[in-house]
């Protein structure tokens, strides 16, 4: 007996929507159980310091460039009209703009002849881009994924020859087009899926359809605007990002030597020998090729971090839930395969899923350290003025906002100061280098200093764990005067939280009592 479909249009059964809402229950869950991550929790100070009248890139030191601002700007206005706390509308806004798009690329499957796959690609991609993004929710590679999902679908459209509605057409090309505004290499994802259409039909049109020229004007349009609207950007912040933070680089090989890269590419393999005649169409090579381009970027970005991988990881997940999910469970039916077939199929299968299990918890990275602080605070100094000292961003950030602080520090942390500090620990560099790198981390030691001293912060985050606290003192005597007047009142994985000591002073009893944080 077949399953009654609740939607015609789409070829979805009560189970698949079933299944969908179950998965965005599951994620709306995890981002209220989780803390907001670093980047997101910083970038709604910035969208408040720019409301409060601050200039991106002069008052506020951000190395990236404003997409980064733009991206988190709605959640912190509709903060500001509504009252509800950003983290929460933008949970909202991310849970819509994944149904968007999914609505969009299932659509556009169904225009070019694929409704009966399209329940088990929602019920995927609700997966991939809901479920196992973890503390990757919402970061920028996770908003580029969702962008950039119908423009991946178009492309397998295109590579088959169908027609698509020009709606349909269209927003898919803003998509794309977000995506690679949001970091240029993106841009590779987009390309190599556009080429591939191009090769297999044999002509050079689904390389200038209308979505790809969208795309570009959307890119271009973006670019022009930067170097009207931001030309400090291109004089100051760029050349030190250039000359400090884009030198630290892990080796190629330590990228590939990780385990969620080693697991994706063997999964990426996977998809033809798994998949069959399935797992080697344009339905899955489109997808995958997206993730390769993605996976370019992972490299030339050359950090490393968790986050940065999202992209590649979901669209690699994607591809094989939906091609080889149906061959798995025709492996474990045993209908009509000979055994060599049937068991090769389950043990490649049981190493895919275990593999994608163990990138889910991979997407989770630390953004806590400095969170049990948050009690003492919250005794001692309601609401108040903070900034860090560290070389890790996440000592500030999601606490500055948890403690409905107002940030007075230039920048999120001394990120001039790390990178050219992890520049001159490089071997081989040359005297001229070097002095250039000292010049960097006093000018930045110097816009530290500026900030205690005019803002006079109430809480300052002191990060022992990362820095070498009394060398940074030794560079700057002005610093080291400053902290002075501040007192250490607790302690969490190395982090010292110093309260201003009138503060202090005026508050000795609770002082005493708050003793030293876990």
């Amino acid at each position: 007996m077949t399953e009654p479909r609740s939607d015609a249009g789409l070829g979805l059964t009560t189970s698949s929507w079933l299944a969908i809402a179950a998965i965005f229950a599951a994620g709306l869950w995890l981002q209220l159980t989780y803390p907001t991550t670093t980047d997101v929790s910083w970038f709604f100070v910035v969208g408040e310091k720019v409301l409060a009248g601050e200039r991106l890139y002069v008052d506020i030191l951000e190395i990236n460039p404003p997409m980064s601002l733009y991206l988190y700007l709605p959640a912190v206005l509709l903060e500001h009209i509504t009252g509800v706390a950003a983290e929460f509308t933008q949970i909202g806004l991310m849970l819509g703009l994944v149904a968007g798009s999914m609505a969009l690329a299932a659509a556009i499957m169904a225009a070019s002849g694929r409704r009966a796959e399209v329940g088990r690609f929602l019920v995927a991609a609700a997966f991939v881009l809901v479920v196992q993004p973890m503390l990757t929710f919402s970061q920028r590679e996770h908003i580029a994924t969702i962008a950039a999902l119908p423009f991946v679908m178009l492309m397998v459209a295109r590579a088959g020859g169908h027609r698509v509605p020009i709606g349909y057409v269209i927003l898919a090309g803003l998509g794309g087009g977000l995506a690679a505004a949001i970091k240029p290499h993106f841009a590779v994802a987009l390309i190599l899926p556009a080429l591939y259409a191009a090769v297999s039909r044999h002509s050079w049109r689904p390389l200038l359809g209308l979505e790809a020229w969208i795309a570009v004007v959307v890119v271009v349009a973006y670019a022009g605007f930067l170097v009207l609207a931001y030309p400090v950007y291109f004089d100051t912040i760029l050349p030190i990002a250039v000359d400090t933070y884009r030198q630290a680089r892990v080796p190629i090989l330590d990228l590939l030597a990780n385990r969620p890269v080693i697991a994706m590419l063997l999964i990426g393999v996977s998809v033809p020998l798994v998949g069959g005649a399935e797992g080697r169409s344009a339905k899955a090579v489109v997808p995958l090729l997206a993730a390769l381009g993605f996976f370019v970027a992972f490299l030339e970005q050359a950090k490393g971090w968790p986050y940065h991988l999202y992209p590649a990881l979901a669209l690699v997940y994607l591809t094989f839930l939906v091609t080889c999910l149906p061959r798995l469970a025709e492996a474990v039916a045993g209908k009509g395969l000979d055994r060599v077939t049937r068991y090769g199929r389950l043990v490649i299968g049981c190493v895919a899923i275990a593999g994608l299990a163990g990138t889910i918890g991979f997407l989770k990275y630390n953004s806590a350290q400095s969170l049990p602080l948050v009690p003492v605070i919250e005794k001692l100094a309601p609401k108040p003025t903070l900034l860090a000292i560290s070389h890790d961003p996440s000592v500030g950030q999601p606490l500055a906002r948890l403690v409905g602080g107002t940030w007075v520090g230039s920048a999120p942390f001394q990120w001039i100061a790390a990178a050219a500090t992890a520049r001159l620990a490089a071997s081989g560099i040359d005297a001229e280098t070097r002095a250039r790198m000292q010049r960097l981390i006093g000018r930045d030691l110097a816009i530290l200093a500026t900030d205690i001293r005019s803002k006079r912060p109430d809480v300052i985050l002191l990060d022992r764990a990362r820095l070498d606290v009394d060398g940074l003192l030794a560079e700057s005597p002005e610093l080291a005067v400053l902290l002075g007047q501040y007192r250490t009142v607790g302690q969490a994985n190395g982090v010292d939280l110093l309260l201003r000591q009138d503060l202090a002073a005026g508050n000795a009893r609770i002082v005493g009592a708050a003793g030293v944080a876990p």
